[in-house]
C-alpha cells in the first residue's frame, strides 16, 4: 500500500492515510496499516511548551495521544508536521489549547494551517477542516480514540477508529455503507484497514487533477472517486498499470449482483468484499467488483 503521500492516504489535506491493500488482508485487522510515512518516536516529554509553536520548532514538546494528560495543563496533545518539508502531520507534540474550545461535533477554526496542531477544539479532539485548501471554511472537531493502539475504539459507537500516518493520527470518523454511500457531500465510503469496517472522508487531493473513476489507477485508500475503492490492478480489467486500479462496490444480495460491475464483459464478478464468516456485523453485504482467481 502506497499511503499516504502528502497528507493524502494521511488524512491530510488530503488523501487518505494509507495506502491501498487487498480487502483479502484480514490478517492485518488490528494493525497500524499506514507504514508509509515517517516513524516518529513517542515520547511522553512535557518540557518547556511556553516558546513558539510554530511546526518544526524544537521547543515543542513530544507526546503520547493514548495518554490523557501526557502534557502539562493549558495544553493538548495534537498530530502535527515536526518536518515542513513533508506537508502531513508525522508527529504529536503539546500545543496550547484555545480560551474556549468546542467539543466532537462542534464547529471549529484551524490557526495557521492544517498541519501547525493549533485550533480551538477540546482537548482529545482536533479541528477537521471542511476545505484543506481554504481554511477559512472552518471545520468540525473530530474527537480521537479511546483505549489503545493495540485496542482502539471509540465513544461513540457509531463510528470507527481510523490509525494513520505510522499512528500518529487516531481519529474516530462516521461509519457508513459503501454501497450506498451515506456520506455528507464530498465525501467517499472508505474502508478502514484498522477494522474492515467503513468511513466517511474526503476524497484525496491528489484525485481532483487525474481521473479516479473505473480502471483508473490509484494509491490510496481515499483515492478512488464515492462508490469505488483501490485494489489490485490484476482485478480490474482496463486496468492500465501494474499496481491498483477503481473498482466498484456492489451488493451482494441482489439478484443481478455481478451485472453491477463495469468489468462484468471483462471478467468481473460481484465478490464478497470479505472471506466467509469475516464480515464485520452489518457489513455481510458488501461486495467488491473483482476478476476471480
Amino acid at each position: 500500500m502506497n499511503i499516504m503521500k502528502r497528507f493524502a492516504l494521511f488524512l491530510a489535506p488530503l488523501a487518505l492515510f494509507m495506502a491501498c491493500e487487498s480487502p483479502e488482508d484480514e490478517d492485518d485487522v488490528g494493525d497500524d496499516t499506514s507504514g508509509q510515512g515517517t516513524t516518529t518516536s513517542s515520547s511522553t516529554t512535557t518540557g518547556d511548551t511556553s516558546g513558539s509553536t510554530t511546526a518544526g520548532d524544537p521547543g515543542i514538546a513530544q507526546c503520547d495521544v493514548w495518554t490523557p494528560g501526557d502534557c502539562m495543563e493549558g495544553y493538548k496533545c495534537m498530530p502535527y508536521d515536526e518536518v515542513p518539508v513533508t506537508d502531513m502531520w508525522d508527529a504529536n507534540g503539546c500545543f496550547p489549547l484555545a480560551a474556549e474550545v468546542g467539543q466532537p461535533g462542534d464547529d471549529c477554526t484551524v490557526f495557521d494551517s492544517a498541519v501547525d496542531g493549533l485550533d480551538d477544539c477540546a482537548a482529545g479532539s482536533m479541528c477537521m477542516p471542511s476545505d484543506f485548501q481554504d481554511l477559512s471554511k472552518g471545520g468540525t472537531c473530530v474527537a480521537f480514540c479511546t483505549g489503545s493502539a493495540e485496542a482502539p475504539g471509540c465513544a461513540d459507537p457509531s463510528q470507527t477508529c481510523i490509525i494513520a500516518n505510522d499512528g500518529v493520527l487516531n481519529l474516530c470518523l462516521s461509519m457508513c455503507d459503501p454501497v450506498l454511500q451515506d456520506c455528507a457531500p464530498g465525501e467517499g465510503c472508505y474502508l478502514n484497514p484498522t477494522d474492515n469496517k467503513f468511513f466517511c472522508f474526503q476524497q484525496d487531493e491528489a484525485a481532483a487533477s487525474v481521473p479516479s473513476n473505473f480502471a483508473d489507477p490509484c494509491g490510496t485508500l481515499n483515492f478512488c472517486d464515492p462508490g469505488l475503492q483501490c485494489d489490485e490492478a490484476t482485478k480490474v480489467p482496463g486496468c492500465e498499470t501494474e499496481e491498483y486500479c477503481c473498482t466498484e462496490f456492489c451488493d451482494l444480495t441482489e439478484s443481478n449482483a455481478d451485472e453491477q460491475c463495469s468489468g462484468f464483459e471483462g471478467g468481473q464478478r460481484c465478490l464478497p468484499h470479505f472471506g466467509d464468516g469475516n464480515a464485520p456485523t452489518g457489513f455481510d453485504h458488501i461486495g467488491l467488483c473483482a476478476i476471480p482467481e
